[in-house]
């Protein structure tokens, strides 16, 4: 993962470049040190508790309906998805291998978000690009 892309703080497609993607890196390590015993999994479903959404669905008109009963509709998936792919790339940088819990949903999220590129109107085909790239980067992962 030698790109600059995986790292890039301002690339919203990037892992760490949106704000939440961002952010659950740095709640992530500090929950980790609070909570030593506890895996990513508990530290989503800490996080996640309120939002009602089956993170392992991905089937799109599944995915569609779940989208269509939330408050904001594609931007909170958005931001449950980018929450999910970002602890895989924060567990990858700090512990060099992904849970397998979270590279299972990671890769979900990714499939999740492939269902959506037409909502990044010009920049689709630069949101498919990086998200290829991520999912070949998590699938080649420990």
């Amino acid at each position: 993962m030698a790109d600059n892309f995986y790292w890039d703080m301002i690339d919203e497609f990037s892992p760490f470049g949106n704000d939440v993607g961002n952010d659950t890196f740095y709640i992530y390590y500090d929950w980790k040190k609070d909570n030593p015993n506890k895996n990513g999994t508990d530290f989503l479903n800490h996080d996640l508790r309120e939002i009602n959404f089956d993170l392992n669905i991905t089937e799109k008109e599944m995915v569609q309906n779940s989208v269509q009963k939330m408050n904001n509709q594609y931007l909170d998936l958005n931001r449950i998805d980018n929450e999910i792919i970002s602890l895989a790339f924060t567990q990858l940088f700090l512990y060099g291998k992904i849970e397998s819990k979270i590279k299972e949903l990671s890769l979900k999220a990714i499939e999740r978000e492939m269902l959506y590129l037409d909502f990044w109107d010009t920049d689709s085909k630069i949101r498919e690009e990086r998200l290829t790239k991520m999912k070949s980067a998590i699938l080649k992962s420990k």
